[in-house]
C-alpha cells in the first residue's frame, strides 16, 4: 500500500502494480483469517515464536523511498514469503491447507516475476540471488505489469 502511494506521482505504472498486488495480498490475508477461524483459532495478526505470541506491527516493514531499493525490498519480501509457505507446506499434513498454500505460492511467484520485470525495465540489477523457489501451479490472479 505504502509503495503504491509513494510511487504514484513519478512511477504511475509501478504504483498501479503495487496497488494490484496489494489487493491480492489482502485476499491472502482474508484466506488465512478464514482458515484460522475454521481451525478454531483467533485470526489476530500475530505470530508464535519461542513460546510467546507477538503481534505484527507496521514497524516490522521497511520503508525504502528510492525506486531501486523499493523494488528490491518488494522482490526479496516475495521470495521470503515463498520460502516460508513452502516450508509450512512441507510439515502441514492437511491436504486442503497444503493446496491453499500452493495456490498462494503461485500468486507470490507471479509477483516475483513482476518485480523482476520492473527491475529489468528500469535497468536495475537484482539483489544477490537466493535459492529459487520451486514452480507452482499457474496463478489465477493476474496482475498486469
Amino acid at each position: 500500500f505504502y509503495n503504491s502511494l509513494i510511487t504514484r506521482e513519478h512511477y504511475h505504472d509501478v504504483s498501479e502494480c503495487f496497488n494490484r498486488i496489494n489487493l491480492v495480498e489482502m485476499r491472502h490475508l482474508d484466506i488465512f483469517g478464514e482458515l484460522a477461524l475454521k481451525l478454531g483459532t483467533d485470526p489476530r495478526l500475530w505470530s508464535y515464536n519461542k513460546g510467546r505470541m507477538y503481534y505484527w506491527c507496521p514497524g516490522c516493514n521497511q520503508y525504502p523511498t528510492q525506486i531501486h531499493a523499493l523494488l528490491t525490498n518488494a522482490l526479496e519480501g516475495e521470495i521470503q514469503a515463498i520460502h516460508k509457505y513452502h516450508a509450512q507446506s512441507e510439515w502441514i499434513e492437511d491436504g486442503h491447507i497444503r493446496s491453499i498454500l500452493n495456490r498462494i505460492i503461485a500468486d507470490e511467484e507471479l509477483h516475483v516475476k513482476i518485480f523482476r520485470s520492473l527491475l529489468s525495465e528500469f535497468s536495475m540489477p537484482e539483489p544477490e540471488p537466493h535459492s529459487e523457489p520451486a514452480e507452482s501451479p499457474e496463478p489465477t490472479t493476474q496482475v498486469p505489469t
